[in-house]
Order: structure tokens, then C-alpha cells, then sequence
């Protein structure tokens, strides 16, 4: 296809109008962590707005069949099963990697749209990022970058040879993850300590092994338990004067140190463009996968306080948000 035609294709593509209500709302289900959480709400409301900018307004032309785990991750391979069991839903929103393979395994034809999730490659979601190649895309948070995570707890903690991680063994993208700091940390011959978070059980016993184990810092990833216990986990931290990090912002807002991460808000507002050429009928393995363009570092000075440490002002001085 020549340039001009190219150009005129995409015009009309981005103009032609959702169909009409009179032909009947479309449906979608969405499948998430949880609804109840402030900061989940947040994230929601800049998911409206996205799909607002290209016509799907919720309750008129679009509905959305949600569910949410609130926390018990066993409940995203039933939910999953029951979105894809319904005639009516033409894509399925999945926000998270446990969340996206839970769908992904009971379908290979209804899009998938999955949100958040960090190694979507590795996990096998897609077969590249350019070029998904099933019916599967979607926005990755890329939380890959796992040097950036020891360069920040270095300047916190400049002997920095002990650190504890909260993880989810069962959830693709954290395992990788997880493996991934494991074998840096073994090069840096830094001491790696972990817990895994798969149900909300585990968080107490958790919390008693990094106490036992006596760290230096406290690196939580953002899975579902631990999001919905940070506040939790913040405490629980203070208390042993321990050092924190977390890969979303809400961690750092809601008590924890230090948080690096892509801005949640921003990925789900582009999932409205997701939305809509999907609904229009274009291809999940023609929509390439995004990754995020914005990473905030947020730093808690108030918990700074509480523990008793200096933030060193070259730090400070990158932070996208300070709270005092």
C-alpha cells in the first residue's frame, strides 16, 4: 500500500464512529486484582476517560463485565472461565500476568488485552513485542529493569549486601522478575533472601521471615497481595527500621520508601486506543505491544523519618514526587 492510501486507511479508521447504540451496547469483560482499593479506583476512572477519547462511554455503547480477586488470586482461574464462557464478550481486559495467563489458557480466540504485565515475551504471552502473533497484546509495564532497583537501595544503603524480596512464585512476570534479580545479585555478590506472596495466607509468615532474616532493605514487587497489604508491609517495615522499595507508586504513597515504577494511570488511559481497534475489528497480532515511556520515582520522606535515615539530596533531587 502506497503512503497516501496508508494515511487515508488510518484517517478513516480513527474517525469512523463506535456503533450506534441502536444496534445495542458491546461488552467487554475486564479480569483485576481489585476494585476496592483507592488506588485501583484511580487507575479505573483514567481507563474510562481513555476509552471516552475514542467514543465508548461505559453504560451507553459499552459495557463492562468486571471481576476482581480483591486479593485471593484462586479466584482468577474461575473468573477467567466465566468471562470466556460468555457469548456476548468480544475482548477480555486482563490486568496483571497471573491474571492474562489465566485467560490466555482458556482461549485462543477472544482478544485478549492484558495491562501491567512485565515480561510478556518471556511469559509466552506474545511472540514479540512488534509482532504479537496470537490473540494476545496490550501495554507491558517493563518492570524488567531490575539494576535500576540495586542502583536506588545502593544510594540508600551504600554497604547495601543483605536484601529480602516479596515475590509471587506462581505469577509469570514475577518469577522472571525474580530470577532475574537473583542472577544479579550473585554477580554483585550481594546475600538474596525472598518470601513468596501467592494468597493472602502467606503474608504473615512472610513478614516473620524478614524479621528472622535481619536485611539491609526490603524490595516488594507489585503483585496482588502485596498491593492490597502494602500499607501492611509499610508498617510492619518501619518498625524494623528497614529500607524500601516497591515498583509502583503506590507503594511509596501508601508507606514504603521508595517506589520506581511506570505511571499506572498513563498505561491505562492508552488502553482506551486497545479498546477501540479491537472493537473496530483489528487483530490482536496486528496491535503491537507498548511499553511505557513514563517511570516515577516517588520518595516517602515521612517514612524516612520514622526509620531514622538521610535521603542523600542527589536522590531527592530525581524524585518525581516527594512526600513530607
Amino acid at each position: 500500500m502506497r503512503r497516501r492510501e496508508f494515511i487515508a486507511a488510518s484517517a478513516a479508521l480513527i474517525v469512523a464512529p463506535p456503533r450506534s447504540r441502536a444496534q445495542g451496547p458491546r461488552r467487554i469483560g475486564f479480569l483485576a486484582n481489585t476494585l476496592s482499593d483507592p488506588a485501583s479506583k484511580r487507575v479505573r476512572a483514567a481507563f474510562l476517560e481513555g476509552l471516552r477519547q475514542y467514543g465508548w462511554v461505559e453504560g451507553q455503547n459499552l459495557l463492562i463485565e468486571g471481576r476482581w480477586v480483591e486479593g485471593h488470586t484462586e479466584r482468577y482461574g474461575p473468573y477467567a472461565a466465566e468471562l470466556v464462557s460468555r457469548s456476548d464478550i468480544e475482548l477480555i481486559v486482563a490486568v496483571g500476568s497471573q491474571a492474562t495467563i489465566e485467560v490466555k489458557t482458556r482461549t485462543t480466540t477472544i482478544p485478549i488485552l492484558m495491562l501491567g504485565v512485565s515480561h510478556p515475551v518471556g511469559a509466552g504471552f506474545v511472540a514479540l513485542l512488534a509482532h504479537p502473533g496470537g490473540n494476545v497484546t496490550g501495554i507491558t509495564n517493563q518492570l524488567g529493569d531490575i539494576e535500576k532497583s540495586f542502583e536506588l537501595l545502593r544510594e540508600l544503603v551504600p554497604d547495601l549486601h543483605r536484601v529480602f524480596v516479596l515475590w509471587q512464585s506462581d505469577n509469570p512476570g514475577s518469577r522472571l522478575g525474580f530470577e532475574n534479580y537473583s542472577k544479579l545479585a550473585t554477580r554483585l555478590g550481594l546475600s538474596l533472601s525472598s518470601a513468596s506472596l501467592s494468597t493472602v495466607s502467606d503474608l504473615e509468615p512472610a513478614l516473620a521471615s524478614i524479621a528472622a532474616d535481619l536485611p539491609q532493605a526490603l524490595h516488594v514487587h507489585p503483585v496482588p497481595v502485596a498491593f492490597l497489604r502494602r500499607r501492611e508491609i509499610a508498617t510492619f517495615a518501619a518498625t524494623q527500621r528497614l529500607p524500601t522499595l516497591g515498583d509502583a507508586s503506590d507503594f511509596a504513597r501508601d508507606g514504603l520508601l521508595l517506589s520506581y515504577g511506570p505511571d499506572s494511570a498513563t498505561i491505562f488511559r492508552r488502553a482506551g486506543f486497545y479498546v477501540d481497534r479491537l472493537l473496530r475489528g483489528v487483530k490482536a497480532a496486528e496491535l503491537p505491544v507498548e511499553q511505557p515511556t513514563k517511570f516515577e520515582l516517588v520518595i516517602n520522606l515521612r517514612t524516612a523519618k520514622s526509620i531514622s535515615l538521610t535521603i542523600p539530596p542527589s536522590l531527592l533531587a530525581r524524585a518525581d514526587e516527594v512526600i513530607e
